[in-house]
This record gives C-alpha cells, sequence and structure tokens, in this order.
C-alpha cells in the first residue's frame, strides 16, 4: 500500500490553502503635498475629497462631469473648454481675459451688473433680453440692428430732431 500524500505545496493549485495576507495598506485620509505624475485615473470617482490649493498641469479632463464643485478663486489659463457645459452654476465675479467665446450659446443667464471691455460681438445676436439700463458707449455700430432698424438710422433721426440750440448764448 502506499501512502498518498495529501499536503499540496504548490500555491497555484486551487485546492491550495493560502496563509493569510497582510492587509492592503490604506492610504492617509488627510494627505498633503501628495503629488501623482504621469497616472491614469480614467473612470476614476471622487466623493467629498479636498483639492483646495491643487495645482494641475497639462491634465487631460475630456468627459468629466462636476457636480457640486466649487472652484472659488481657481485660475484657468490655456485651457480648452470646446463642447463643454455650465448648468446651474455660479459664476459670480469671475473674470474672462482674452478668452474665444465665439460660437457660445448663453441661454438664461444673469449678467446684471457685468462689465464687457474691448469686446467683439460682430455677428451675434441678442434675442428676448431684458436691455434696460445699458449703456453702449464708443462702440462701432455699423449694421447694428433694433427690431430690424437699422441703429445708424434711428440715430441719424434723433440728431435731426434734436432741438436747435443757438449760435450766441442769449443777453442779459
Amino acid at each position: 500500500m502506499t501512502e498518498q500524500n495529501t499536503s499540496n505545496s504548490d500555491p497555484a493549485a486551487p485546492d491550495a490553502v493560502q496563509p493569510p495576507s497582510a492587509p492592503a495598506a490604506q492610504p492617509e485620509k488627510n494627505a498633503t503635498k501628495f503629488s501623482l505624475s504621469h497616472a491614469c485615473l480614467a473612470g476614476a470617482t471622487f466623493t467629498d475629497v479636498g483639492l483646495n490649493g491643487a495645482r494641475f498641469h497639462d491634465v487631460g479632463l475630456n468627459d468629466v462631469v462636476m457636480d457640486d464643485v466649487a472652484l472659488r478663486n481657481a485660475k484657468i489659463t490655456n485651457a480648452a473648454f470646446t463642447g463643454a457645459e455650465f448648468r446651474d452654476a455660479c459664476l459670480e465675479g469671475v473674470r474672462f481675459v482674452d478668452v474665444n467665446l465665439s460660437k457660445t450659446i448663453f441661454d438664461d443667464i444673469n449678467l446684471s451688473g457685468a462689465s464687457f471691455q474691448n469686446i467683439n460681438f460682430s455677428g451675434s445676436t441678442v434675442k428676448d433680453a431684458d436691455l434696460s439700463g445699458v449703456a453702449i458707449t464708443d462702440a462701432n455700430l455699423e449694421g447694428m440692428t433694433i427690431n430690424g432698424i437699422l441703429v445708424s438710422d434711428l440715430l441719424k433721426a434723433w440728431e435731426a430732431a434734436k432741438p436747435a440750440s443757438s449760435e450766441s448764448p442769449p443777453r442779459q
């Protein structure tokens, strides 16, 4: 009678009993000065994460969804937001400097108190807008229409209708 070897020393065998392994190291919850380079985090989910003071350089964030995100005092430079959509966003006090917003659609936007300087609105359409209290100064109005009427024609008519002022002040 031969003795049967019941011990299995091959750890790859399916019935092998493996020694308990050490628990996986858990990342520190409040890691500061954390650096991550040349990493792929595609499909990652970040929940209840503080990234205050974080710096992102040469980062691809295509097809990212951000919900309930605070970007107060963020500085975004050399960024492409082509096809991006901002909904229910508070952009109060935001500064857009040297920004290309061509072909951008603004719908249901509150711009009260906004200031526009050195802006190119050529070929733009303003529809269903409250323009009460709007001041336009030092602007090229060539070809601009309001309700289908050329503004240059409106200004000419206004100039012609102004009362003529006398050449010399009245004598006393």
